[in-house]
């Protein structure tokens, strides 16, 4: 919904619905910052969502990190697909990671992803940057002709495709070379962040403003709403639970009234 339907359900100016939209947002962030720390995932799939934006011509995208065991997203960022400006993705990325901690990186057939992560991942010696041996970055490649999927193909930008297949089935997965976890994710926030989705009169004007919106629905997809495919016998689970960050779920009024220390 655009903060005018909100503000009209309510029966509430829209400037009151976007100060407390602000509000959570922030709060959000913050308990994403103090939670989401010293994490080891095995895999992490990453991908970019397009955001357009009405006061700008410039297309953003919302580039995306997941935990496909935990469905926990480690992190997010709204900026173009420029290297340089897709940098803090990696960077805030690397810091929730516990030192040391290298995972597995699946992709789409992005190529900037090879030099942000080999940017991130490694070490000086003697005034040289040499990356890290750990690191093994695959990708799947689709070829699309008129907007339609033709075929895909997977490749490999670090280390090598039977490593990648071999590790994948150790840790319990098919060995396919895949995103599907995170395009599943893409799915969730589009239906639940309205001006993410692709024909929508909800669009956002500025990049603040989405940024927090996406803030304020995956604070709710962590912490509150119950994914279905994390549920144990009866219980039903959170990614936060599933990543062992909280236990029990958080009701809504938990989430609003948790402090934040850090």
């Amino acid at each position: 919904m655009s903060r005018a339907d909100i503000a009209r359900v309510l029966g509430i100016d829209e400037d009151t619905v976007a100060r407390w939209l602000d509000r959570f947002g922030a709060h959000a962030d913050h308990l994403h910052d103090a939670l989401l720390r010293d994490l080891t995932p095995e895999v992490l799939q990453l991908d970019e969502i397009r955001a357009d934006l009405r006061a700008t011509p410039r297309v953003r995208w919302l580039w995306l990190a997941i935990d496909p065991t935990t469905k926990l997203v480690l992190n997010y960022l709204l900026a173009s697909r420029k290297t340089p400006d897709a940098m803090p993705f990696i960077h805030r990325l690397r810091d929730r990671l516990s030192p040391g901690h290298v995972p597995l990186f699946l992709s789409d057939g992005l190529r900037q992803y090879h030099a942000l992560l080999t940017a991130h991942f490694g070490t000086w010696v003697e005034g040289v940057w040499v990356v890290s041996s750990q690191i093994h970055l695959a990708q799947i490649v689709k070829i699309l002709r008129s907007r339609r999927l033709i075929a895909t193909f997977p490749r490999t930008l670090c280390g090598s495709l039977l490593h990648v297949r071999q590790q994948l089935r150790e840790l319990g997965f098919t060995g396919i070379i895949q995103t599907s976890f995170i395009e599943r994710v893409n799915l969730s926030i589009r239906h639940g962040v309205g001006a993410l989705h692709r024909r929508t009169w909800a669009t956002c004007r500025r990049h603040d403003r989405l940024q927090t919106h996406v803030a304020l629905y995956l604070s709710f997809y962590h912490f509150v709403r119950p994914h279905p495919s994390l549920r144990q016998e009866k219980l039903t689970r959170t990614p936060a639970m599933a990543a062992g960050l909280t236990d029990p779920r958080w009701s809504v009024e938990e989430w609003r009234t948790r402090p934040v220390y850090g």
